[in-house]
Formats: structure tokens, sequence, C-alpha cells
């Protein structure tokens, strides 16, 4: 197995940003309360503190890049429009919500760093923004089993716009370019993993359905099935399609903890 960071300084950096990334979603997940709070503070000016956060994080950003212009302009825009995006299409009965955006461009640029010893350029954005969207369904499946909290699809799609605005943002910025090796057979990489996409969509649309009432524990099956096959195909011989494989799995696997949680009391997944 290969492994994440060697002894450089700069691997080593990389591999504390896996934890920093566990610490940042464990932090977003709790934090909700408080920004409903400071929200009801602000009464009418809530609605701009999301904006307002979204600029702090990616002013310190633009300085610490300052040096490394040109930037790629189309994809500051990019990612710039994703974020816009993400704080519209959140529910406007919660407009707390909209810190979400600023939360995973933030949790994807740490995530960005954690993946520069193994990839590089386009795939090291993607795969930023992947994972970034996989952390968002961990987050509302958290909700979920969290006595004020909630699961939502729509909540999932805000994540996944805040995810790839950090990824676009990052890599216009020239942040994180990555060390390694900037080729991956994107077939290689793809096509094994689309059972696994089919698992995931087969347990996440119905959820909203079943709030308030324990998920049955069958429904892990299809997510399950495709962790199977991705394990069990014959491995990718491109290196980087099989990192990419790994991520996924330890991303996704986990998945399938939350349904069962919801079987054990007080727990109700909601």
């Amino acid at each position: 197995m290969t492994t994440l960071a060697g002894n450089s300084p700069s691997d080593r950096v990389a591999l504390a940003c896996w934890p920093l990334a566990v610490v940042l979603l464990l932090a977003f997940v709790n934090a909700f309360p408080a920004w409903q709070a400071l929200s009801t503070e602000l009464a009418g000016h809530a609605s701009g503190l999301p904006f307002v956060v979204l600029l702090a994080v990616l002013l310190p950003l633009a300085l610490l890049a300052w040096r490394r212009r040109p930037w790629d302009w189309r994809l500051l825009l990019a990612g710039l429009a994703c974020a816009v995006l993400g704080l519209l299409a959140t529910d406007p009965a919660f407009p707390a919500k909209r810190i979400h955006v600023a939360e995973y461009a933030v949790l994807v640029l740490v995530l960005r760093r954690a993946l520069c010893p193994w990839f590089a350029g386009w795939p090291l954005t993607l795969i930023a923004a992947l994972l970034g969207l996989f952390a968002g369904m961990h987050d509302e499946m958290l909700q979920g089993l969290l006595p004020s909290r909630s699961y939502g699809l729509r909540d999932i799609g805000v994540d996944g716009l805040g995810a790839l605005a950090g990824a676009l943002l990052g890599q216009g910025l020239g942040l994180a370019t990555g060390n390694g090796a900037a080729r991956l057979s994107w077939r290689q990489a793809c096509l094994p993993a689309l059972p696994l996409g089919f698992g995931l969509a087969l347990l996440l649309l119905p959820l909203e359905r079943l709030a308030g009432y324990p998920v049955p524990p069958w429904s892990i099956a299809p997510l399950l099935a495709g962790c199977a096959a991705l394990l069990l195909l014959p491995p990718a011989t491109d290196m980087a399609a099989r990192r990419l494989h790994l991520l996924i799995l330890l991303f996704t696997a986990p998945l399938a903890l939350y349904p069962l949680l919801s079987h054990v009391p007080p727990l109700v997944f909601r």
C-alpha cells in the first residue's frame, strides 16, 4: 500500500492536514446552533453574514497567493459562481445554513493540501472537490442523528457547491498545486467506481422520506456491494487511479454505519 506522506516537511504538512480536515468537519456539524443564534441577533442582517465570512476567507488566501500570479481568472470566476450558486440554493427558511458554502470551501482547501503528495493539476482539483462532497454526505448523515438537526439532500448539494468553489478557487489562485503525478487514467479511475456511485445514490435519495423512523438495514446493501466491487475488481494499473479508489473507499464505506446507528436508542434519524 502506498503511504500518503513521506519524511519531507512538505509531506508532513500534508499528513497533518488529514486530522485537521476531520476536526473541521466535526466543528461544522456542531457549529450550526451558534450560527443560528448569531443570525437571530443580527436580525435583518443575517442573510449577508455568509457573504462576509466567504470574503473573510478569500481575502487572506488572495494575499497568500499574491506572489503566485498570474492567477487563472476563469477558474476564479467559476469558483465564485459556484459559491454564489450555493448561497442562493440554500433553504431560505434557514439562512444560517449558507455558511456551509464558506465552510466547505475551506475544508476542500485543506484537502487539496493533504492530497498534494499524490496528485497535481486537474486531478488534484476534482478529487479534492469529490472528497469534499463525500464529507458533506457525512455531515448530513451525522445531522440526521442529532436531536436538533435534520438530514437534507438539498444541503448535500450546497455542501458540494461549496466544495467545488474551494477547489476551483484553490487552483485559480495557485494554492497547493501538488507534486504528485498530474496524469490520471480517468477510464481506469471512474468505471470501477460506478457501482459504488449507484449504491450511494440508492442510499441517500430515499432518506428524507424515512425521517423519524429507523433506517432499514438493507438500505446499505447497494453501497456495500459497490464497495465490494471496487475491492474485488482487478486493480487499476494506473497508480493514481488506485490511490483514488482507496480514498473513495475510505470516505464512502463508513456511510453505511449511520443507518445502523439509527437503530440504537435513543438515536432517531430525522
